[in-house]
């Protein structure tokens, strides 16, 4: 993991496992860290979270901006790949212009994790065999 650390800093990413997600407010402990690592442009003023069929609907305040996104219920797994497409959106509608985004980390590295990285940085990791991405 060293030359992980090499490439991705530590104010840049966090690795967790949550533990078992069972409900909408399982998911309120990532979000929070997710934003921690956005350099500060992004801040959870609220989180409401709540079960509708098969997904978790999640009615946030950002920057003081109501923000909406749902995740899949995927047994007790986080859906991941919605997550990031909900938290990216919401760093599009904030305004930011800069080409870091939030990506997952897994593989050899972590189970899970995100990262609020360049694509570039991202493209290394994948390349040094740190992180699984479809290469083309």
């Amino acid at each position: 993991m060293n030359y992980f650390n090499d490439i991705i800093l530590d104010n840049e990413h966090f690795i967790d496992l949550p533990d078992c997600i069972s409900e909408a407010n399982d998911y309120k402990e990532t979000i929070e860290k997710s934003f921690a690592i956005s350099q500060g442009l992004l801040t959870l003023d609220s989180f409401v979270g709540e079960k509708n069929n098969d997904e978790f609907k999640f009615t946030l305040v950002v920057n003081g901006r109501k923000e909406n996104f749902s995740v899949r219920i995927i047994s007790d797994y986080v859906d991941s790949e919605n997550l990031l497409a909900g938290l990216n959106d919401i760093l599009k509608n904030s305004g930011y212009e800069g080409d870091r985004h939030f990506c997952d980390i897994n593989g050899d590295v972590a189970d899970f994790g995100i990262a609020f990285i360049s694509p570039l940085k991202e493209n290394e990791l994948a390349s040094q065999g740190l992180i699984y991405r479809q290469i083309d």
